[in-house]
C-alpha cells in the first residue's frame, strides 16, 4: 500500500472483499499472488499476459508474466538448519503437507546446512487421502511418528501453520515443546505464533520487502522498462526466536551447569578460566564440550546470547543504548555495534527498525 500510494495507483481490490473478479478489465499492470479458488486462478491465467504483470507467487511459476519476485526459500532453510544446529540438536525432521517447489526448496536449504555438520533429517511428508476426517488423520499420523523418533528432536515445518499444528500434536502427545521437540517454522505469521500453545521461532520472509520489490518492479515494466532475465529472489530478514526452540538441546552434565551460570547474568564480564576452575576441568576440556555439544566455542555462544538478549530488548521497545550495552554485557558500543554488523549486517538501531517493521 505505501508504494501504491506514492505513486496514485488506482487499485482494483473488490475481489479481496467480496470475492468479484474484474472479468474484462483493462488495467495498467497487476500484480498477482497465491491462488486457491478455481475462478481466481483461472481468471490470473487468462489476464496475466495482457498487460505488464509482476507475480509474487513461487509456486506459480509457469505462469506467463513479465516478472517474478518471491521469497529466497533456500536461505530460509539454512537459518532453521542453522539455528538447531547452534543449540545443540543431533537429530533432526521436516514436516509438510504440500507438494511443489517452495517445500521443495525450504528442505534443500534446510539438508544442506545439515550435511555441512553431518547430520541428515528425517522427513515427514504426510500424502493427503482427500477423506471427510482427513485433519485428525493427519494429526494422528504425525504424532504417531514424532513419538517413534528419538529425543530431543529438532522439527522444521514447512510453515507457521503446519509448526503451529506440530506443536499441538506433540503436547495431545506427551512430548514436551521445546524440551522434547523444538520447533521452527517459516512465515512469522503473527496468528499462527499468538495462538499456537507455545509461541512459534518461526523465519521472517521480509513480506512486506517481497511486496514492495515487486510494486517498484512493476511501476518500472509499466514505465516501458524491460524485465530481468531471471526472478527477484528477497533474502529473508532473519529467524525470530520464541519458546518452541528456546531449550538447547544439551545432556552433558558438565556442561549444562556451565551454560546455567552463563546464561544467569550475561552482564558479567567473562573468563574461561575462572569457568573451567569452578567446574574442576581444563580449559581444554571445556572447549571440547563446547564444540561437540554446540558445535561452537564459549565465546561464540556468550555472544549469540548477548545479541539474542539485546535483539529482544530491542524489539520490546524504545531502549538506551547504554542501558543495552551494560543489560547484555557488551562492554562497549562499539563491540556490539561489531556483532550485530557481523551477525546481521545491520547496526542495532536499523536491526530494530526493521524487525518492528515485521512484527
Amino acid at each position: 500500500m505505501r508504494h501504491a500510494q506514492a505513486a496514485d495507483w488506482q487499485l482494483e481490490t473488490r475481489h479481496f472483499f467480496d470475492e468479484t473478479l474484474p472479468e474484462g478489465w483493462f488495467g495498467d499492470g497487476m500484480i498477482l499472488s497465491t491462488a486457491v479458488r478455481p475462478n481466481l486462478l483461472r481468471f490470473m491465467l487468462e489476464q496475466s499476459p495482457r498487460q505488464p504483470t509482476v507475480l509474487l507467487d513461487r509456486n506459480h511459476a509457469g505462469m506467463q508474466v513479465a516478472a517474478h519476485v518471491h521469497e529466497d526459500n533456500l536461505a530460509a532453510g539454512r537459518l532453521a538448519a542453522e539455528h538447531l544446529l547452534a543449540i545443540g540438536h543431533k537429530h533432526f525432521a521436516w514436516w509438510t503437507c504440500y507438494p511443489g517447489p517452495v517445500p521443495a526448496e525450504r528442505l534443500a536449504g534446510f539438508r544442506e546446512a545439515l550435511a555441512r555438520e553431518g547430520c541428515v533429517c528425517e522427513p515427514l511428508e504426510y500424502q493427503p487421502g482427500g477423506k471427510d476426517d482427513e485433519w485428525r488423520r493427519r494429526r494422528q499420523w504425525l504424532g504417531e511418528r514424532l513419538a517413534k523418533l528419538p529425543h530431543p528432536l529438532a522439527l522444521f515445518a514447512m510453515d507457521d501453520l503446519l509448526a503451529a499444528e506440530a506443536v499441538e500434536v506433540c503436547l495431545e502427545h506427551g512430548l514436551d515443546v521445546p524440551n522434547d521437540v523444538a520447533v521452527v517454522g517459516v512465515g512469522n505469521i503473527a496468528l499462527a505464533s499468538d495462538t499456537s500453545p507455545v509461541p512459534l521461532t518461526s523465519v521472517d520472509l521480509a513480506a512486506e520487502d517481497i511486496a514492495l520489490a515487486g510494486a517498484s518492479l512493476l511501476d518500472h515494466l509499466m514505465d516501458g522498462g524491460t524485465a530481468p532475465d531471471g526472478p527477484v529472489i528477497v533474502a529473508p530478514r532473519g529467524l525470530v526466536l520464541r519458546q518452541s526452540s528456546a531449550a538447547l538441546a544439551v545432556t552433558h552434565p558438565l556442561l549444562l551447569r556451565v551454560l546455567e551460570r552463563i546464561r544467569a547474568d550475561l552482564a558479567k564480564p567473562f573468563d574461561i578460566l575462572d569457568l573451567a576452575a569452578a567446574n574442576g576441568v581444563s580449559t581444554r576440556t571445556l572447549y571440547h564440550l563446547f564444540r561437540s555439544e554446540l558445535r561452537c566455542t564459549p565465546v561464540e555462544f556468550l555472544q549469540r546470547e548477548r545479541l539474542a538478549k539485546a535483539k529482544g530488548m530491542l524489539r520490546s521497545g524504545p531502549t538506551a543504548i547504554k542501558k543495552l550495552v551494560q543489560a547484555c554485557g557488551f562492554g562497549t558500543a562499539r563491540t556490539m555495534n561489531r556483532l550485530f554488523l557481523r551477525h546481521d549486517g545491520c547496526s542495532p538501531k536499523l536491526w530494530r527498525r526493521k524487525n518492528r517493521q515485521s512484527q
